[in-house]
Parts: structure tokens; C-alpha cells; sequence
């Protein structure tokens, strides 16, 4: 039984550069629609825009992980940003790319809802042959 180890092509000094810029412009259009959503807070819903993003991603926002995009959105942390991804069956490292019709469907549901997003305080009722 043979091993084989993978070696990432060797490339040149300017297609590094190229992909340095490349990374470099995503990340500088991922801050500026980052200060455009704390700007949306003051003057709407930041949650309606963070929607039309998950809807329709761009080229820049396809590799972005949705758990940093719903993090980013202001009034939603790290709970609530947990309880999102658990109520539609998404990872942590799934990028908006990554997200299947039925997963996109429901963020961008729970995000245009403009229901509070967060648990419930009253208790989930027991189904039926588990009462006490």
C-alpha cells in the first residue's frame, strides 16, 4: 500500500499577488456591507438586508461562512446566531454558497419575519404518553 502525499501546484510571484488581491478586495467589500448594515440599524431593519444578501449572494459574499454573516447583523449574537442555524439544520461552516434551496428558503424567512428571534419563554409541551 503506497501513500501519496498532494503538493499544491508552485506558483508564480504575480498569480500570489493576484490571489492576495483577489482575497484582499472580498474582505474590503465584506467591511463595507458590515458598516452598511450598522448604518441600516440606525435608519431600518438590518435584518431585511442581511435577507436579500442570503437570497441572492453576490461573488464576493459566496465563500463567507453564514454563522460570520448572522454574527454581523446587528441584534443578533452569538445565541441567537446559534439558534438560527439550529432551526434550519445549518453548520457553522457553511458558506452562503453551501446553503441548499430549503436552507436559504428558511433564513431568509426567519430573517424577513420580523418576529423577535430568540427562545421562547414558555415551556414545550410534552407529547402525548409523557405526562405526568
Amino acid at each position: 500500500m503506497t501513500t501519496q502525499t498532494l503538493i499544491a501546484p508552485a506558483r508564480t510571484h504575480g498569480q500570489r499577488m493576484d490571489a492576495l488581491n483577489a482575497a484582499n478586495q472580498i474582505r474590503r467589500k465584506r467591511k463595507e456591507y458590515k458598516a452598511q448594515l450598522r448604518l441600516a440599524a440606525q435608519i431600518g431593519s438590518p435584518r431585511i438586508m442581511a435577507a436579500r444578501l442570503v437570497a441572492q449572494p453576490p461573488e464576493w459574499a459566496q465563500t463567507w461562512k453564514t454563522s460570520d454573516l448572522l454574527v454581523s447583523v446587528p441584534g443578533i449574537g452569538r445565541v441567537r446566531r446559534d439558534y438560527l442555524l439550529r432551526r434550519i439544520g445549518v453548520s457553522h461552516s457553511r458558506t452562503l454558497a453551501g446553503l441548499t434551496n430549503r436552507q436559504r428558503n428558511g433564513l431568509v424567512y426567519l430573517l424577513e419575519s420580523g418576529k423577535p428571534i430568540g427562545f421562547s419563554l414558555s415551556f414545550p409541551t410534552l407529547p402525548a404518553g409523557y405526562e405526568a
